[in-house]
């Protein structure tokens, strides 16, 4: 764990997180990629958000979806993965009623978070958090249908120039639809390998604002990336 463990009720059961508090009141939760296809809170994009975010002072937190690890439950077409981002949410609410939110999606996750971000923004989920950003990272708008979503406007979306799991191109497309301008990384696959660095350096843009001391300087990439 790169914070604490916690273990917290579900609409399907037990869901494990990792909750890392901050110094300021901003909050990052970060949404898996499938958990079908081997996708977990421990995958190397989520964790280098995650550090973007503790690094800078702000609370972060990321979980495991029904079924995965310590979570209880079975699969659930991604609208259940959706009740189980809520129910962190709502958890999230508790230890810090008056932060801003930063909800984090990667592939999958992209999905769930823009889903949740949607039903936040038409009142079909009322949440005691105020959303401050939505983060899409290569989000899985070829594998689900997220055209008919409403993004908040802020919005910011990166991806991969060499997408090998959810082509560029459509990616592109889903951003053209959205009226959103993604960051361009080059020499990137889906899973950012050798890229990481740029993914925590993009991600620390949200938490930095709450942080003006910080050093943004440190987007050393892990050797094993």
């Amino acid at each position: 764990m790169l914070g604490s463990e916690h273990l917290i009720d579900g609409p399907s059961g037990l869901i494990q997180l990792d909750y890392a508090p901050g110094t300021t009141e901003h909050v990052m939760v970060v949404c898996h990629p499938h958990p079908l296809y081997g996708g977990t809170m421990d995958n190397k994009v989520v964790t280098s958000v995650f550090r973007a975010f503790t690094g800078l002072g702000a609370a972060a937190l990321r979980f495991n979806y029904r079924g995965v690890g310590g979570s209880e439950g079975s699969y659930g077409d991604g609208l259940g993965e959706t009740d189980d981002l809520f129910a962190v949410l709502d958890w999230a609410a508790e230890q810090l009623p008056d932060a801003k939110l930063t909800i984090v999606g990667f592939s999958f996750g992209g999905y769930v978070a823009a889903v949740a971000a949607d039903w936040i923004g038409s009142g079909r989920y009322a949440l005691d958090l105020s959303l401050a950003e939505l983060l899409l990272i290569a989000p899985a708008c070829t594998r689900f249908d997220m055209t008919q979503l409403k993004l908040p406007s802020n919005t910011r979306m990166i991806l991969g120039d060499q997408d090998d799991v959810v082509d560029t191109r459509e990616q592109q497309k889903f951003a053209d639809l959205m009226g959103l301008k993604p960051e361009l990384v080059n020499g990137a696959g889906h899973f950012f390998h050798g890229k990481l660095a740029r993914i925590k350096s993009w991600a620390a843009q949200s938490a930095s604002a709450e942080s003006a001391a910080a050093d943004p300087a440190d987007n050393t990439a892990s050797p094993h990336e």
